[in-house]
């Protein structure tokens, strides 16, 4: 996945046939991150956990071992290293999420937890690799499409300090269409770029009306005829110079002159002539 500011490999929880696929791709692409969006308790039997319980487990050519394991809050963090062959290898910081809210409630510390894991994944992240995040959920699109736009949105602050989280969205599902699948998901991502600016100390303004702004105006349609501000005028009245619209007369117009009602005339007439 290609965003404006940021990219990632993105993908669905392992299955039980796919780990050492999973490596394969780790170890090629060599990311510095893995952020699981997932719980372990949440896959069913068909996802397979791709770290070992252990010191070290293999999977296919890949050995994987685990260097060390924090828990702060909502995330556990593991170190782990792949090798293929015996031969070469690569380290890599996984990040397991534990927080994302399972109800409308549970919003806001969800929001304030997954803010905290993006600040932990921007710090460890190698900037000089094009692709440095791999993320995955149970579907590698639900919740991984809101990690990334949420991402990208805090990119767009910390570049431009404006954000427009709409078009993030439409510019990701351009390139994966089951990115936010649900309104729940989209409204969740509303609500950690508000706590992100929250706790940047960002000051909410006014949205402003500019020039080219259209909004409704509201007009009320039960004034009396009389003050409306246009009304028509009977030209043979007001003589043949009058104009089909006139202004009506206010407190202002009622101290000017008002012109004489001319009569009309033809455009030929008969003239005397002496012999």
């Amino acid at each position: 996945m290609k965003g404006v500011h940021c990219t990632f490999i993105t993908t669905q929880m392992p299955l039980p046939t796919t780990v050492s696929d999973f490596w394969s791709m780790v170890f090629d692409f060599k990311p510095s991150t893995i952020v699981m969006l997932n719980d372990k308790g949440q896959s069913d039997k068909s996802c397979a956990q791709y770290w070992p319980n252990d010191d070290s487990a293999k999977f296919g050519s890949y050995s994987v071992s685990i260097l060390s394991t924090s828990s702060d809050g909502d995330v556990t963090t593991r170190q782990l290293k792949v090798t293929r062959n015996s031969k070469t290898s690569h380290t890599v910081t996984q990040y397991q999420f534990h927080g994302w809210p399972k109800h409308g409630s549970d919003q806001q510390p969800g929001a304030r937890s997954l803010v905290k894991l993006i600040r932990a994944v921007k710090s460890s992240t190698n900037k000089k690799k094009e692709f440095s995040i791999l993320v995955h959920c149970l579907s590698g699109a639900g919740r991984t499409g809101v990690f990334c736009t949420a991402m990208e949105c805090i990119a767009q602050i910390a570049e431009g300090d404006s954000v427009d989280i709409f078009q993030t969205v439409k510019i990701l599902r351009a390139d994966r269409m089951q990115f936010v699948q649900t309104e729940e998901e989209y409204a969740f991502t509303y609500e950690v770029i508000r706590e992100y600016l929250h706790t940047e100390n960002y000051e909410q303004l006014p949205y402003p009306i500019e020039d080219h702004t259209y909004g409704n105006v509201e007009i009320d349609y039960t004034l009396d005829p009389e003050e409306n501000p246009y009304e028509v005028t009977d030209p043979q009245e007001a003589g043949a110079t009058a104009l089909m619209y006139g202004n009506v007369e206010t407190e202002r117009s009622q101290d000017r002159p008002k012109p004489e009602p001319q009569q009309p005339y033809s455009v030929y007439e008969n003239f005397a002539f002496d012999s």
